[in-house]
């Protein structure tokens, strides 16, 4: 007798098996696999069927009762979370999906995945679990009550969720999100959802000082002067910002930041390297771990630093691993296809396959030096076929790579194999409460058989 495929508003009795890319639990069932938020490998739920794609064989639910917990399983600390958040309080934040399961079971479970993927490290380097983020960016909608909130879009939606006192912000920005909250209510400013002028607030911090950048909707009045007056009294904040949004899109950006008072900018240093952080600008959530992973990048899986003649910077960013590569080789190049970016390195915005596949070319014409090593620091889309073919033309005598992302490295590695073995790997605990794992691998080349 076939079995009747699911349907929305099925009850269902899974095991969870696996992992799903947001940390949500996923288990096999019939013609499907069932992701549900909450849930963790070896446990035992009943679910009830949300949403059943049409594109894949794929299926949502959520968990109704927990028949067999894991032992690490625990009450989330935060009152935010879906499983904590009360009834008529609206929905949780999903920003944290593994809060429900201890720091040691998190790092457990990042762990076998790895191990899943072929990529296996001794341990993963963690530091606090909670009160890490230092940048954060928080959307801005209106509650039951009619009040503006600061927080995230609930799972799978775009209705907001509320996060004042998030567990996982740095104490200055959590301080500084809640002050807005009150000084937007006892000024009745609203959020953009009900007319209002805020689209989303734009925090960061060096563990001091403090940038706000406030995101608006263009075309809606609003004077920035009497919010933050307010604010002032309540917590510190050294510098405000104020960029415009354009359209009716979700994005949070907003256009060029102007500084409306205090500080355009902070000045801070990260695994040594001074830093020049603008309201826009980026900045590492988790600095302290951020550090340990660029620190690694740039030395050997010993732990000795590398120097050299020359070195490739690839995906420079803002140039932190160029600034870090100046005190160990005589030459760095750096490589970054963002132009404002690429602008701050005082070079062309170039795509890493083309601008690798050019020098390689020119190495091999004896127009240019090999580099000494190489340094990626790639997006969640990983190096790609592309950039592996480059990088196996010109031959670098070592690859460092760092990922944010364990099954493109994967794949990458994979590409790369042929001319390259893998030494070791390293992974860090950049954002805990979350499935995310930074990893680097050192590669060397091989000798030619």
């Amino acid at each position: 007798m076939q079995e009747q495929r699911l349907r929305r508003g099925d009850k269902v009795e899974v095991t969870i098996d696996a992992v799903g890319p947001g940390g949500e639990g996923t288990a096999a069932h019939g013609d499907r696999v069932v992701h549900v938020p909450g849930l963790f490998p070896s446990e035992r739920a009943v679910v009830v069927i949300e949403h059943v794609d049409r594109q894949g064989p794929r299926a949502w639910g959520r968990a109704l009762e927990l028949v067999q917990a894991r032992d690490d399983r625990r009450r989330s600390p935060c009152r935010h979370h879906p499983e904590v958040v009360g009834r008529g309080e609206g929905p949780g934040c999903g920003g944290c999906p593994w809060m429900a399961l201890s720091d040691v079971g998190q790092r457990g479970l990042r762990k076998a995945w790895l191990q899943q993927l072929e990529l296996t490290v001794e341990r993963i380097d963690a530091g606090a679990a909670l009160g890490y983020r230092q940048s954060a960016k928080r959307v801005a909608f209106t509650d039951r009550f009619g009040a503006l909130r600061l927080g995230s879009f609930a799972p799978r939606s775009h209705e907001g969720a509320a996060m004042t006192g998030c567990l996982v912000d740095h104490p200055t920005l959590a301080a500084a999100f809640a002050a807005i909250e009150r000084a937007a209510a006892q000024l009745g400013i609203g959020a953009v959802d009900q007319g209002g002028p805020i689209r989303a607030v734009w925090g960061k911090s060096d563990g001091e000082a403090v940038l706000l950048t406030l995101i608006v909707q263009a075309g809606v009045a609003f004077d920035p002067d009497p919010l933050i007056d307010r604010v002032g009294p309540l917590c510190r904040v050294d510098g405000w910002s104020l960029a415009e949004h354009e359209g009716q899109g979700n994005a949070v950006r907003g256009g060029e930041a102007r500084v409306l008072r205090g500080l355009d900018a902070l000045q801070t240093t990260l695994a040594g390297a001074p830093l020049r952080i603008t309201p826009l600008g980026f900045l590492q959530p988790n600095p302290e771990i951020a550090a340990r992973a660029y620190r690694a990048l740039l030395g050997t899986a010993g732990g000795e630093a590398v120097h050299g003649a020359f070195a490739l910077d690839l995906f420079a960013g803002a140039g932190l691993t160029t600034a870090l590569l100046r005190a160990q080789f005589d030459e760095v190049r750096p490589v970054e296809s963002y132009p404002e970016s690429a602008a701050a390195l005082d070079v062309p915005a170039e795509d890493a396959a083309q601008a690798t596949a050019a020098l390689a070319d020119a190495v091999l014409a004896g127009t240019a030096a090999c580099p000494d090593l190489v340094v990626a620091n790639p997006p969640r889309a990983g190096l790609g076929a592309t950039l592996c073919k480059a990088l196996l033309a010109l031959g670098a005598p070592r690859i460092h790579i760092m990922s944010c992302n364990p099954a493109t490295l994967r794949r990458d590695l994979d590409r790369l194999s042929g001319r390259y073995r893998l030494v070791e790997l390293r992974a860090f605990d950049t954002l805990p409460q979350t499935p995310h794992v930074e990893v680097v691998a050192w590669l060397q080349l091989q000798e030619s058989r």
